[in-house]
């Protein structure tokens, strides 16, 4: 369905500027941290068209210890699982 306005909306991000986070960041696309210059245009275009592996973030997350997640998202699908219910 992203298919049709995928070229606007990159041709729409293209003056973003990616930098460091502050914070750590997990990409659900890779399952890796987030590095400066990643979250580009490109990155938010191939976002919206690519499965969510939100089991590579949370895996990583708690291969480096975290135990306290923060989740930005407008809808509450991943609360389920990101509260361990259900596992």
């Amino acid at each position: 369905a992203m298919d049709p306005i995928v070229a606007e909306l990159e041709k729409a991000l293209e003056s973003l500027v990616s930098r460091a986070p502050l914070v750590e960041m997990v990409s659900t696309l890779s399952g890796l941290p987030v590095t400066e210059g990643e979250l580009d245009a490109s990155y938010w275009c191939h976002n919206l068209r690519q499965p969510v592996r939100l089991d590579l973030a949370l895996e990583h997350l708690q291969e480096t210890g975290h135990d306290v997640l923060v989740e930005v998202s407008p809808h509450p699908v991943l609360a389920l699982p990101l509260s361990g219910e259900g596992n």
